[in-house]
């Protein structure tokens, strides 16, 4: 049995909704089939990249490589959960970038945020998570495990590295509109 945590510790890690990255690296936010690039759909990925300067991009892994440079172009994302448009742009024959998308339902019940946060010390000092709750809000933050390891050389480049996950909730456990 884990240790009792001190209080203001969250019981649990939080898992971030994308893998953490290695510093330097992007984050891969989808790795599957893409369409609206050629009749059929053609394996591709989508990744959040900080190198030189943040931006979203997508690129062809193999097959079909079409394009013309500045030329718009919808993709199609087939996800479990249900397939997403994408605008992109093409950048050269098998990459492109985009400047993202509204996923989702504007009007579906929102019961937590998740947030991602790029480069904060850990302020725990490998204590595990933290949560409080304040004006009816439950607050979580999470440490990536191997902070340590990541947090070495963060200083000597403008390197970006997702380091902490972070949950905001109704203490209640109410949608948000309520």
């Amino acid at each position: 049995m884990p240790p009792p945590r001190a209080p203001g510790e969250a019981d649990s890690p939080l898992a971030p909704v994308y893998p953490f990255n290695e510093p330097g690296l992007a984050i891969v936010l989808y790795d599957g089939v893409i369409g609206g690039l050629t009749g059929t759909g053609v394996p591709g990925v989508v990744e959040w990249s900080c190198v030189p300067a943040p931006n979203l991009a997508w690129k062809i892994k193999h097959g079909a490589r079409t394009g013309m440079p500045g030329v718009e172009v919808t993709l199609l994302l087939n996800r479990p959960e249900g397939d997403v448009q994408l605008p992109g742009v093409w950048r050269d024959s098998g990459e492109g970038w985009s400047n993202g998308a509204e996923i989702g339902k504007a009007d579906a019940p929102l019961k937590r945020i998740v947030a991602h946060w790029f480069n904060l010390p850990d302020f725990r000092a490998g204590a595990g998570g933290w949560e409080t709750e304040a004006a009816g809000w439950k607050i979580s933050l999470d440490v990536r495990p191997d902070h340590g390891r990541v947090w070495t050389d963060l200083h000597r480049a403008d390197v970006y590295v997702m380091t902490h996950v972070m949950e905001l909730r109704r203490a209640d456990g109410c949608d948000f509109g309520r």
